[in-house]
């Protein structure tokens, strides 16, 4: 049972691990296409607030995966 639960966590790793790339990839382009008009608040903050967090859960998520996999 213990197995079978493990793989299902693996399993949800694996589309978490899928969906963060894109959501980071949509944010660089964001902050990228940002017209200077919107000054260095709002860059600023979806960097700090939104790209880093996720860029940092993605570590997280392979760090996850690692361990169970290797896990006997």
């Amino acid at each position: 049972m213990a197995i079978v639960l493990v793989e299902e966590v693996v399993l949800g790793l694996d589309d978490v691990k899928e969906t963060l790339p894109q959501a980071v990839t949509t944010l660089q382009a964001l902050l990228e296409e940002l017209p200077p008009a919107f000054g260095t608040s709002l860059p600023t903050a979806l960097d700090r607030e939104l790209l880093r967090p996720l860029q940092s859960r993605l570590a997280c998520v392979e760090r996850l995966q690692k361990a169970l996999t290797t896990t006997p």
